[in-house]
């Protein structure tokens, strides 16, 4: 057969140069993969709208003695907004684009393809919301699954396995994410003793046992009063602010102290301060500044997810874990409001 001879009648990005130095070429043979342009200038607005050096537009015949600016250029394809928070983020394709490789962000071609491979899980829907026809109701992938695997941090880690369900339980990169579920498992679970991870392949290896693995999750939500006395006593400021603040921050960091001591699967889902020194809180402002004694006393609501299997269960009770760290908070919960309240910060720092 001849060989085709000449340059191919579209552009793409030489990737195989570093990006500041790099340019469009339309060199045989098209590498697998890169996108193209129909003309070397519209290659260098696409793929290296954001480059400094002006390397791409420099080459062009008759290249501009400035770069053109960007306000209203737009690329062929779609990338996430990783700038923002990732429940308040979406899919763009503006330029200049706001990272420097072309392959430091996955790309899509559509905005909606965006939407479902980079927020899949976002339960606020905003990057669905920004789409020219935003959709009455977020639509789901087929089957509510991903196409990418990620380990199941809810479950207790001896009895876990890989899911690929939707809506996700964590935000972007809170995760690692496999292509497939065995993968996961071996990354994620490869020394789990049960096996459970990869007994549950669709074609487990042999060594598992051909019985079926329940799982039985229950989810108990247990109402909680208690008290602590704090090593030393709290100065409250005289601002009502201020005191509030203090309030506050001690709600916030005695729920953190719990939580830190609980087992996996348990969590405290409020907290509120009921009174200090003997006095109630909903008296705040008539709270005294130096107080009369060092209890603080609290409402809380925790939330217990206990797993069962037929090999048994995971989890220690939650009562037992409540009176355990229950006895030996204070002093931790008091040093830390004492360095707030003498730094002047109220923002709980555990």
């Amino acid at each position: 057969s001849p060989t085709d001879v000449g340059g191919l009648d579209v552009f793409y990005p030489d990737y195989s140069t570093l990006w500041p130095d790099a340019g469009c070429i339309n060199v045989r043979p098209l590498p697998n993969g890169r996108p193209t342009y129909t003309s070397m200038l519209a290659c260098c607005k696409g793929a290296y709208a954001g480059q400094m050096s002006g390397k791409c537009l420099s080459m062009l015949p008759s290249p501009p003695t400035t770069s053109p600016t960007n306000s209203d250029m737009e690329a062929n394809f779609f990338y996430p907004m990783y700038e923002l928070p990732w429940d308040q983020s979406g899919c763009s394709n503006k330029l200049p684009l706001p990272f420097k490789n072309f392959n430091d962000r996955p790309t899509y071609s559509t905005q909606i393809a965006c939407c479902k491979g980079a927020y899949g899980g976002q339960m606020s829907g905003v990057c669905l919301s920004q789409l020219p026809s935003p959709p009455t109701t977020s639509p789901t992938m087929t089957g509510g699954t991903l196409e990418y695997y990620y380990p199941d941090y809810g479950t207790s880690w001896a009895v876990a396995t890989c899911l690929n369900t939707l809506p996700l339980p964590f935000g972007h990169g809170a995760r690692p994410l496999y292509p497939t579920k065995e993968a996961c498992c071996q990354g994620a679970y490869g020394g789990q003793v049960s096996n459970a991870c990869i007994c549950s392949l669709d074609n487990p290896p042999q060594r598992c046992p051909r019985v079926e693995f329940k799982i039985t999750t229950t989810t108990t939500t247990i109402p909680y009063s208690s008290a602590i006395t704090l090593a030393s006593p709290i100065v409250l400021p005289s601002n009502p602010a201020e005191k509030q603040a203090v309030v506050n921050t001690l709600a916030v960091t005695i729920k953190a102290m719990i939580e830190y001591g609980l087992a996996a699967g348990q969590t405290v889902t409020s907290l509120t301060i009921t009174s200090i020194g003997g006095q109630s809180v909903r008296r705040l402002r008539h709270l005294l500044r130096h107080l009369q004694s060092n209890d603080v006393e609290y409402d809380a609501t925790l939330e217990d997810v206990r797993t069962t299997t037929n090999k048994g269960s995971s989890g220690a009770p939650a009562a037992t874990n409540l009176q355990r760290i229950t006895s030996t908070i204070s002093t931790n919960v008091a040093r830390v409001m004492k360095e707030q309240v003498d730094n002047g910060s109220f923002t709980a720092a555990i």
